[in-house]
């Protein structure tokens, strides 16, 4: 039977591999469940980390979305014999997180620093990362967890279109820095199939109208990329589905250019 702090890192771990997917990182597995990628606007940040043994947890507090935040972990030692990590390190979002430990192996009473970066661009709302590391000693911290909140400056939603049932559909772009440090330069698709239109704005939104002229789009997977003047936040996709391309298609890297 699993020991409680690996069914705690299980529970993250598959809802966050999921969560690259449309998944989101939380343990409780009836949260809802985002529209895109992993993080941001559907967390629910868990409260409950400090009671498992084993992890090690830091609160970040309010970040600007937009630049990668990046954390730095110090792992000790407190043992008589050295400990080398056997793997690397494990996130439970690889589509937007990464974690580095330098250096591999730790010397009796010496020190390691876990890096752990988080990708916000896409991603407002609160976060929950967690990374399992593999000490060869059950003296080393083996779970590290990061949370806090991504302010909402630029957001998209939904994130995905289904044309299934109907032909004509709608996203919205909203934010509290909308039409004041950026402003929308751009909304276009990739295939011709698709055509978008601005259906409606007030100050702090801008509805979009988008409609699948109902020939199979069968070239590549198709996205509607929301451009904005920010060198901050970029672009951001609204996948598309439902139009005859197959679900077991890729979707384009989030960091490829429109």
């Amino acid at each position: 039977m699993p020991s409680v702090k690996d069914a705690f890192f299980l529970s993250a771990i598959l809802f966050g591999l999921a969560g690259c997917q449309a998944s989101t990182p939380v343990v409780d597995p009836t949260a809802a469940i985002p529209e895109i990628c992993c993080g941001g606007q559907s967390s629910t940040p868990n409260t409950q980390d400090q009671a498992v043994p084993g992890l090690l947890s830091a609160q970040l507090g309010r970040r600007p979305q937009g630049p990668e935040i990046t954390h730095t972990f110090v792992i000790k030692n407190p043992g008589q014999q050295s400990v080398t990590f056997t793997a690397p390190p494990q996130v439970n979002y690889p589509c937007c997180m990464t974690a580095e430990v330098t250096p591999p192996e730790i010397p009796p009473g010496g020190q390691a620093q876990v890096s752990v970066t988080y990708k916000t661009r896409l991603r407002p709302g609160p976060f929950d990362l967690f990374v399992r590391l593999f000490p060869s000693s059950s003296n080393v911290v083996d779970q590290l967890h990061l949370s806090g909140q991504v302010e909402k400056s630029f957001v998209v939603q939904p994130k995905r279109l289904d044309f299934t049932s109907q032909r004509v559909q709608s996203f919205t772009v909203s934010g509290d820095q909308l039409d004041q440090s950026f402003r929308i330069s751009e909304v276009k698709s990739n295939s011709p199939h698709i055509s978008v239109v601005q259906a409606a704005e007030s100050e702090t939104e801008k509805r979009y109208t988008v409609t699948w002229d109902g020939e199979p789009v069968k070239e590549k997977v198709p996205v509607v990329y929301v451009i904005t003047d920010s060198e901050a936040f970029g672009w951001a996709p609204v996948l598309i589905k439902g139009v005859g391309v197959s679900e077991s298609a890729s979707h384009p890297p989030e960091e490829e250019k429109p």
